[in-house]
């Protein structure tokens, strides 16, 4: 059950990786993780475990930085959702990225176990240059 207290902790613990996230601070983002594990549905790709998740990090910085701006967010029982615009950083890479998304954090109680992140590929696409 999904006490006012958990949903607090996990919100804490949400807004501690998105800003370590748009600091780029790889270190901070992985402690959020009981274990770091991200999975990107549209691409099909899954980083699990530190020597993974390290690497995503590299090839995202190596596309761009990029900035996070939490929309909304949503608890369930097990998860928080969270409606997310993707924007390009300054110096802006060739392209201007302003990208809505979904993001799914599972919890396990307090844990966060999962980041699973929803986009629409062929708008990235078009954004990115890719």
């Amino acid at each position: 059950m999904l006490t006012t207290d958990l949903r607090a902790q996990r919100e804490q613990i949400l807004l501690e990786h998105v800003e370590a996230e748009n600091n780029n601070d790889v270190d901070a983002v992985i402690a959020t993780f009981a274990r770091p594990r991200y999975e990107l549905v549209p691409t099909e790709e899954i980083f699990d475990g530190d020597a993974e998740v390290r690497r995503y990090y590299r090839e995202k910085e190596a596309r761009g930085r990029r900035r996070y701006e939490l929309v909304r967010l949503y608890h369930s029982d097990n998860a928080v959702i969270v409606e997310i615009r993707t924007l390009s950083m300054e110096p802006a890479p060739p392209y201007r990225v302003d990208l809505p998304s979904i993001a799914v954090f599972e919890f396990d109680g307090p844990r966060l176990m999962c980041e699973r992140v929803y986009y629409d590929l062929a708008s990235f696409m078009r954004v990115a240059g890719d």
